[in-house]
């Protein structure tokens, strides 16, 4: 009869194997590749917060870390507010947007 008295693995039962193998080594490298790059990202977004918290808060700084530039937009909201825009921006890139809300004072 036809493969009963073999005692090893098939060429096509190993070929098998091994695609099923790289194929989840494949997704395993992409999934690992995508954390390494958002975490990068993260790391980047928590070194910008340093040079916002400064513009907000007024903190005076013995050196300041000249590679962000922090741009401020004030735009009408809803509700008599105002609606504050910073972005931080390291080249053209930016980095992190932060929103604040403030009561439009009273003319």
């Amino acid at each position: 009869m036809y493969g009963t008295s073999s005692k090893g693995f098939t060429l096509l039962e190993v070929v098998v194997a091994l695609v099923i193998f790289a194929v989840g080594i494949s997704v395993l490298l992409n999934i690992q590749s995508k954390h390494i790059l958002k975490t990068a990202d993260n790391i980047e977004k928590i070194k910008a917060l340093k040079p916002l918290k400064e513009y907000i808060y007024n903190i005076p700084v013995k050196e300041k870390d000249k590679t962000y530039n922090i741009d401020e937009k004030r735009s009408p909201y809803e509700y008599n507010l105002i609606k504050i825009t910073y972005s931080v921006k390291k080249g053209k890139k930016t980095i992190l947007k932060m929103f604040e809300y403030e009561f439009q004072k009273s003319k």
